[in-house]
């Protein structure tokens, strides 16, 4: 379909957001909830979401997936999302 093709679109379509941006995004949200429940509530969720082996133990699969969006301060934050940012701009524009 000539449609799909991006020279032959009008020139008011805009592109939706990047995966990239959407994990970036992600990424602070997460770490802005971790130190409000660091520095306020204290409730402990930080420790079913990182990965440890007695969470594994005890059948916490999901850490697999969760301890990749918990960050020790802003500037591992930072570096993260710009290695990302870096990365996945590569990724989108040769995988798509």
């Amino acid at each position: 379909m000539l449609a799909d093709r991006h020279y032959m679109r009008d020139g008011s379509y805009r592109p939706p957001m990047s995966m990239t941006a959407k994990l970036i995004i992600t990424l602070v949200v997460v770490f802005a909830l971790q130190c409000i429940d660091d520095v306020y509530s204290r409730s402990g969720v930080v420790r079913y979401l990182m990965l440890t082996t007695a969470g594994l133990q005890s059948g916490y699969v999901w850490q697999f997936v969760t301890f990749q969006f918990l960050h020790g301060g802003l500037l591992h934050l930072f570096f993260n999302a710009l290695i990302l940012w870096w990365t996945g701009r590569f990724l989108e524009s040769v995988v798509g």
